[in-house]
């Protein structure tokens, strides 16, 4: 990874420890924001102290509240928490515990929407449970051979020659 120029670098954010989260920084036309420049850089970061935007002290206890009622979304934590999408990764992943929870509810997520199906499945409009069981059975009934057939049909038709060479010039065969 090259090295950073302090013209490059708009901005770093720091953690409530002192640790370099993440950078913006000027790689030609567009401005990013990155983690990739940080390890060979944190001199230049450090130096830039009037561009460092200290992040507000989080604990596994904020981020435990937060990820309740997240169905397990990234930028939902990251709006209760009022930080970037990448910050709220890191939090969730900071602690064991925090990301149990994260987990957790993302497989919640996935529970509520197994359980939807499921009503579908028994619902009184035959085509909403026609449509359900479909949806299932092409899912998870592979193994009975419930698949999506797939026709594909060559618009072109037309005969298919081959010209086999048998070191005579003459002969050739039609198919």
């Amino acid at each position: 990874m090259d090295k950073l120029t302090e013209n490059q670098v708009l901005l770093a954010i720091q953690d409530s420890d002192g640790t370099i989260l993440s950078i913006s920084v000027n790689l030609g036309r567009e401005w990013h924001t990155t983690r990739d420049y940080i390890n060979n850089n944190e001199v230049l970061v450090k130096a830039l102290a009037d561009r460092i935007i200290k992040v507000q002290e989080v604990n596994k206890e904020m981020i435990l509240q937060c990820i309740m009622g997240s169905c397990g979304i990234v930028s939902r934590v990251a709006e209760k928490l009022r930080v970037s999408w990448i910050t709220a990764k890191m939090h969730i992943h900071k602690w064991d515990e925090t990301l149990e929870a994260f987990t957790a509810e993302r497989e919640n997520m996935v529970d509520k929407a197994e359980n939807t199906i499921d009503q579908l499945i028994d619902s009184a409009d035959p085509k909403i449970r026609l449509d359900a069981a479909k949806y299932v059975v092409s899912r998870q009934g592979k193994s009975r051979g419930w698949t999506e057939k797939h026709e594909v049909e060559d618009v072109t038709a037309r005969p298919l020659n081959i010209k086999i060479d048998w070191g005579n010039e003459e002969e050739t065969g039609t198919e």
